[in-house]
């Protein structure tokens, strides 16, 4: 019974810590993607940008 709880929650905690991976990344990949948005956006023209193009 206690070897069956132990790999019970050691399954768990390793379930967690996957899932705070993959968080993690997926956050890294917006803060990626809003930085080259907005190196985009920063290369843009005053008139495009005054225009929204």
């Amino acid at each position: 019974m206690k070897k069956h709880i132990e790999s019970r929650d050691k399954e768990m905690m390793e379930y967690i810590r996957s899932s705070q991976k993959q968080k993690q990344q997926q956050q890294h990949l917006l803060e990626t993607a809003a930085a080259q948005e907005k190196g985009r956006e920063n290369k843009k023209g005053f008139f495009a940008r005054l225009f929204g193009s």
